[in-house]
């Protein structure tokens, strides 16, 4: 994620300019803008009002990892089954990531949600519970 070339400037033009509480016009622009069209808009504003109550330095903080942390030390050992889920209408996390993370680690299986955004689990709470479920229920016992 960290060498996303659009991940540096938005954190650097974007996060950086951020005061506390988060404004409530971005909130509602950022949840949308990671998600598509099938959230309805009580959806969206009441994910907004959640990432407002998130203290600025915990965003500030999270930003900041995601361009520190170097995975491709870390997500090779991982040597548990591990479901990915990814939307393919998320310019944020393109398929080429996912396709890195299958390529390194050696158990993981991933689920596609064609037009779905950032967040499937908001989009198709449905199918991403049964999804999550079967997975669970395949994980040798």
């Amino acid at each position: 994620m960290r060498t996303e070339p659009g991940l540096r400037e938005f954190v650097d033009t974007v996060v950086s300019e951020w005061s506390h509480p988060i404004d409530h016009d971005f909130a509602m622009s950022f949840v949308a803008s990671t998600s598509t069209d099938v959230l309805r808009t009580a959806q969206v504003d009441a994910l907004a009002e959640g990432l407002m109550k998130v203290p600025l330095s915990a965003w500030q903080e999270m930003f900041n990892s995601l361009l520190a942390y170097d995975d491709h030390v870390d997500v090779p050992r991982i040597n548990v089954p591990a479901l990915l889920v990814w939307g393919d209408a998320v310019p944020l996390v393109p398929r080429s990531m996912q396709e890195e993370l299958m390529r390194c680690m050696c158990c993981a299986e991933l689920v596609v949600y064609p037009g779905a955004g950032h967040t499937p689990r908001w989009e198709l709470p449905e199918t991403f519970a049964c999804d999550v479920a079967e997975f669970a229920l395949d994980l040798p016992h």
